[in-house]
């Protein structure tokens, strides 16, 4: 069974050592695990069903993607000043009251039209 870690941290499973965006094969008696599954669940590992298609990671998953060649990360990893910063960018208006959950809605409003 192949896993890639698209989380941020190392991940052990067994023998195997996953770096972050690394993928990996792993015995076949994990394919079932319960820990596995929790972290398929919480977008830290992917299980590579088919060797050639890795699945995309979507933007709720707290992990870094690619974007223009570049790292980036996902909303809900940024800070508060991270996401003022990419409302500025896309043209977002931007006032003290806003949270980090606002900030982060009003950057998912923006980036779906």
């Amino acid at each position: 069974m192949k896993v890639k870690n698209i989380g941020g941290k190392i991940i052990n499973i067994g023998d195997a050592i996953v770096l972050p965006g690394e993928t990996k094969c792993v015995p076949d008696t994990f394919s079932g695990n319960e820990i596995i599954r929790y972290l398929e669940e919480r977008g830290n590992l992917v299980v590579v069903k088919d060797s050639t298609q890795i699945p995309a990671v979507n933007a709720e998953t707290p992990t870094k993607q690619q974007e223009g060649g570049a790292e980036k990360k996902y909303l809900s990893r940024m800070n508060k000043a991270e996401l003022a910063d990419e409302c500025r960018k896309l043209g977002i208006e931007v006032s003290e009251e806003d949270t980090k959950d606002t900030l982060a809605e009003k950057i998912k409003a923006a980036t779906t039209e």
